[in-house]
């Protein structure tokens, strides 16, 4: 049942509510200061042996499962359709894909790829969000209290890299979520003994300097003397950059070698003005280009205990000085669960930590954005980014596959993701601020974008070899937003939220609102710390502000903002938890729910060009995801219909032969399957290992 208008929306939520309603007690997760329960399943050991189950060492096939973030299906079509993306047509054309891939809801990067890898709802692996709030004990936390969704803590169920790593493959995660910090991945594998096969490495987490750029307004007269330097003319000038613990220097001045007349080299010293620095590098300005040029070699930065490696690009200089754009690329550490002597040979590689160039382009560091009257050169920088990191994606995966030998790895990679978010309103043609001259110039962008995914995608199939499952999912799509609806906003209107002299909101006299995720409501019920709302007050309430979201209207435009309105338990196949939400919303199109504020309910999102979002009911068709998978044992030339992201977990584990993970409700894919229908489903017919473990010898269909 869903509730499209307010015309019997009253009815239509009483009834769902009236219904017996039993709240299961989550007996899988733990607070988000332990480690969840649900990775110390007693069904990944051997009760006999005490030791982890799982065949000799010389087991085969092994498994690639990589992550586009951002990679729709829609987008994905036209890429392939354009002749864009080789190497993943020649993946698709010899193993299997899916026509699209229905995600979670909120469509969000943290709770989907919980769903992908634990192979449950939320409802069960508790992530509900990017923040995430807290499934139990709700009577030591308000409504508004949540947490980092990403984090390894907030996950309650297994994942499926942990389930590798039980059932005896050495594993290696390089990019996912949900892997850090270790403590209770490492709480699960030392109880089983299978600490040893886990190897991880995490450059999301601690961040030391974001991307950016070093301008004009950065330059200054030299203030101190600068020693054994190149021959130089005229008056150099100098900058300075404080990075963590570390100054890097820079002397900019015109080299009597270089034909340029005035400015045309930049001297980089890491915290001295003298040789005695022992680190340095001379950067030329260079225009850029398709492939890297010009990039210094990277810099030893300290932050504490962290460190990571600092690159410079020198992409303009003026000759007067009154232009430069030196970027500084993004400084992450690499944490994990490896030893110093592994990292230190895995930076020594080349696998320098992921770069958010985005970040830089989106305020102008690049120069001026196209959407701005820019000439294109904005773009073009930022595509040398991308495709430099892509060089140090391609460093990392080759060093772990060859030098580790996992039996299981997984990565990701984010940058269709923070391209949609920047370019989705000029591409997408439903959008208000679409121009198709525009709109044509940021498809080229994107597609070479989407072209070097592809170019590492081609890398990872050259290293899997003939005995790797190669699987390539996403989490979410991409749509278009050029105007905000201020949710809270409209329920304060409502009387439904009241906000205190300083304009925090008062739970005191609040009884429902959007906080960390606006696409859903939570009831401010007696059970949460503050909370006002009693049992017999829920139907009412949740009717009331259906109502409202659904009857308000852009005072600008006239539109209504909300098209659509879900109770979480009206949409059971999408295993909603229910502590996540009580009431989830899909914008109409060209709007995003935010939980400010603003005076009036809807209005321009304040983004010079728009955006790109992602969140919306993942049904709706630029919300879908991909799938593709080829190797042993996989089907070839098949196109299998939609499928659920729950779905590639237990698929996966019957491919490799290993129990899916411990709490997994999907389905195994069985058209994936080479030669196998589901009229010949059994342990013996999908390669499931016998383990001696009670209930380990039964496949996915029959739990």
């Amino acid at each position: 049942m869903i509730c499209h208008s307010r015309d019997s929306l009253f009815t239509c939520i009483l009834t769902l509510i009236s219904l017996a309603f039993v709240v299961v007690p989550n007996t899988w997760g733990s607070p988000p200061d332990g480690a969840p329960e649900a990775l110390l399943s007693d069904t990944a050991t051997d009760s006999s042996s005490g030791s982890p189950s799982g065949p000799s060492p010389s087991r085969s096939p092994r498994l690639m499962l990589i992550s586009w973030d951002g990679a729709g299906d829609v987008l994905i079509d036209r890429l392939l359709a354009e002749g864009k993306m080789p190497h993943l047509k020649a993946l698709a054309e010899r193993g299997v894909r899916a026509e699209h891939m229905i995600g979670t809801w909120p469509s969000k990067t943290a709770p989907s790829h919980a769903s992908i890898y634990t192979g449950c709802g939320p409802g069960t692996h508790g992530v509900s969000g990017n923040m995430t709030v807290y499934s139990k004990d709700r009577h030591q936390h308000s409504v508004r209290d949540a947490f980092r969704g990403f984090s390894a803590l907030a996950l309650q169920a297994e994942p499926l890299f942990v389930t590798t790593a039980l059932e005896g493959l050495d594993t290696t995660v390089l990019g996912a979520t949900h892997y850090f910090p270790h403590s209770p991945i490492a709480a699960a594998l030392e109880s089983r003994k299978a600490e040893s096969r886990f190897r991880s490495l995490s450059s999301f987490e601690q961040q030391i300097l974001p991307s950016g750029a070093l301008g004009e307004e950065d330059l200054n007269p030299v203030s101190e003397p600068w020693t054994d330097v190149p021959p130089w003319i005229g008056q150099p000038l100098e900058l300075e950059l404080q990075v963590g613990d570390d100054a890097v220097y820079g002397w900019v001045f015109d080299h009597p070698d270089d034909p340029t007349q005035g400015y045309d080299s930049v001297l980089l010293r890491l915290n001295s003005r003298t040789r005695e620095a022992g680190f340095e590098a001379l950067l030329k300005p260079h225009a850029a280009a398709d492939q890297p040029r010009g990039w210094s070699r990277g810099f030893p930065i300290r932050d504490g205990s962290n460190g990571g490696l600092l690159y410079f690009r020198l992409f303009q200089l003026a000759p007067d000085g009154s232009e430069m754009i030196l970027y500084r690329r993004e400084v992450n550490t690499a944490v994990g669960s490896i030893s110093e002597r592994d990292r230190a040979a895995y930076m020594a590689s080349g696998a320098a930590s992921y770069d958010d160039a985005f970040h830089a382009y989106r305020f102008g560091r690049l120069g001026r954005p196209m959407m701005l009257g820019g000439d294109g050169s904005a773009e073009a920088r930022l595509l040398e980014t991308v495709t430099f990191d892509v060089d140090h994606l391609i460093a990392n995966s080759r060093f772990a596959w060859t030098e580790w030998r996992p039996e299981a790895l997984f990565h990701y990679a984010p940058y269709l993701d923070h391209a949609g978010h920047q370019w989705m309103a000029v591409l997408h043609p439903d959008s208000e601020i679409h121009d198709p001259e525009l709109g044509e110039a940021i498809w080229g962008v994107y597609s070479k974008i989407a072209a070097q995914l592809d170019r590492w995608l081609g890398e990872l199939v050259e290293m899997a070899g003939d005995d790797t499952i190669l699987a390539l999912v996403s989490d979410h799509g991409m749509t278009y937003s050029t105007r905000d609806v201020a949710i809270n906003r409209i329920l304060e209107q409502e009387g439904l939220l009241t906000r205190d002299t300083d304009g925090r909101i008062d739970l005191s006299r609040t009884k429902i609102l959007a906080s960390e995720s606006s696409f859903f409501l939570r009831l401010n019920e007696l059970q949460w710390r503050e909370g006002i709302v009693a049992d017999d007050q829920r139907a009412e309430v949740l009717a009331q502000a259906a109502t409202a979201l659904l009857s308000a209207k852009d005072p600008e435009t006239g539109r209504s903002v909300i098209r659509r309105i879900h109770l979480s338990e009206e949409v059971s196949h999408l295993q909603l938890d229910r502590f996540g939400g009580d009431l989830y919303l899909d914008p109409a199109p060209g709007y995003y729910p935010i939980s400010g504020f603003p005076e009036a309910v809807a209005g321009p999102s304040g983004r010079p060009w728009g955006g790109g979002t992602h969140g919306n009911w993942p049904e709706n068709r630029d919300m879908h995801a991909i799938f593709f998978i080829a190797g042993p044992g996989v089907a070839e030339q098949v196109t299998v219909p939609a499928m659920s992201q729950i779905d590639v977990a237990p698929t996966l584990s019957a491919l490799l032969g290993i129990r899916p993970p411990a709490q997994a409700c999907g389905r195994v894919v069985f058209e994936t399957l080479r030669k196998i229908g589901p009229q010949e489903i059994g342990p013996q017919k999908i390669g499931l290992r016998k383990t001696g473990i009670p209930g380990s010898n039964t496949s996915t269909a029959d739990r």
